[in-house]
């Protein structure tokens, strides 16, 4: 497994010898358990890499990389309630929130995967945000992410605007009130 190459057999057996043991007998340890050991960020274990190392484990779930980004940090998805390891599953619908707890919510929006580059602005509200910029780049973003309001021409600021609000609006809030 690419996961023990980069970790170093000698490695596990300082870290954890239940590990080190099973790993010796060629058996599967699941990355979660292994996350909590070791920062796997810092040895470079990458998403390709998981999907080499552990096919079975993300077969059935729409969200991958999500599962993928939780287990790696250590923890199981099975530590979030229902409805967000029912959205790893089926898919995650951008549109609405996952979980009804706030703290929950900001802890998920950790391991989600979305992608931010677009030639967008931003503008954060408590209950919505709002992307600005070209008609082309509103319209991709929308469809990325599914977002079911229409893009509409703001007559006061003369831009192309999208107004939304769920998941991916609190993800965008947070990520930009955490820059400054």
């Amino acid at each position: 497994m690419i996961l023990y190459k980069k970790i170093g057999i000698d490695n596990l057996n300082k870290l954890n010898q239940g590990i080190y043991y099973k790993v010796k007998k060629n058996k599967k340890v699941a990355l979660n358990i292994i996350g909590k050991y070791i920062d796997l960020k810092s040895i470079d274990y990458s998403y390709d890499d998981y999907k080499l190392d552990y096919p079975e484990r993300i077969e059935g779930y729409a969200e991958s990389k999500v599962l993928y980004n939780i287990e790696r940090s250590g923890r199981s998805l099975t530590s979030f309630p229902a409805s967000a390891v029912a959205a790893v599953r089926i898919g995650i619908n951008y549109n609405y929130f996952i979980l009804k707890n706030k703290e929950q919510r900001y802890e998920f929006l950790e391991y989600l995967d979305i992608n931010l580059d677009y030639q967008l602005n931003f503008e954060s509200f408590e209950m919505h945000t709002e992307a600005y910029g070209d008609y082309e780049e509103l319209e991709r973003f929308k469809n990325d992410y599914e977002i079911k309001n229409e893009i509409v021409f703001e007559k006061y600021k003369e831009k192309w605007h999208l107004a939304f609000s769920g998941i991916i609006s609190e993800y965008i809030n947070k990520k930009t009130s955490s820059k400054g």
